[in-house]
C-alpha cells in the first residue's frame, strides 16, 4: 500500500509543478511547452530539491512526459506552413 501512495504523491507533485509553471509561462506569453520543460528540469535529478520519493519512477514518468510533449508538438506542426515559407 505504501508503494501506491508514493506513486500518487510523486504523480501529484509532477502534475502540480507542471501546472504551476504552465500558468506562469502563460502570463509571460510563452508557449506552454516551455513550462513543461522547466518543470522537468525542476523536478529532475539535476537540481538537489528532491521533490519526489522514487527517482527511478520519476525517470519513467519523465520519459513518458517527453513522449507526450513531442506528440503535442507534432500535433501543432503544419507541413503547409513549412512548405509556404
Amino acid at each position: 500500500m505504501e508503494d501506491s501512495s508514493t506513486l500518487l504523491r510523486d504523480l501529484a507533485v509532477v502534475l502540480g509543478v507542471a501546472s504551476a509553471l504552465m500558468l506562469l509561462v502563460q502570463r509571460f506569453r510563452l508557449p506552454i511547452h516551455v513550462g513543461y520543460l522547466l518543470a522537468g528540469i525542476l523536478i529532475g535529478p539535476s537540481l538537489p530539491l528532491h521533490l519526489v520519493a522514487n527517482e527511478e519512477r520519476i525517470q519513467t514518468l519523465s520519459e513518458l512526459g517527453v513522449i507526450l510533449l513531442l506528440f503535442s508538438i507534432g500535433l501543432e506542426f503544419s507541413i503547409r506552413k513549412l512548405v509556404h515559407q
